[in-house]
């Protein structure tokens, strides 16, 4: 993609990041911990996309199958109070239950 300076010179815009994870939340306890997760994802550059707008599991998976990120991170009221989240390979359907600290360094390597 380009772009057109101030100048006038003609730039490469860079590409955006390849979108790798979504965080879908149930409950109001996951939503608030997600959303300071997902805070720390942004800090790391990893890429994220969360609709904290949106209360329905249901139509969170659905927006997260129109984007087509590769993993899907689930927490509800149980991963929050424990301090975990579900990760789970959308093409496998393999899932994995990670603790919250040092989640960002560990996905990163996934990234």
């Amino acid at each position: 993609m380009l772009q057109i300076a101030s100048s006038g010179a003609v730039a490469a815009k860079a590409k955006p990041a390849q979108l790798r994870f979504s965080f879908v939340h149930l409950g109001d306890e996951a939503k608030r911990l997600s959303i300071r997760l997902a805070e720390d994802f942004r800090k790391a550059r990893v890429s994220l996309t969360q609709d904290i707008g949106v209360e329905s599991l249901t139509e969170q998976i659905h927006l997260v199958e129109r984007r087509g990120s590769p993993y899907l991170l689930i927490m509800g009221r149980k991963e929050a109070l424990e301090h975990t989240v579900i990760l789970r390979n959308r093409q496998t359907q393999e899932e994995t239950v990670l603790p919250i600290l040092g989640l960002v360094d560990r996905l990163k390597a996934v990234a």
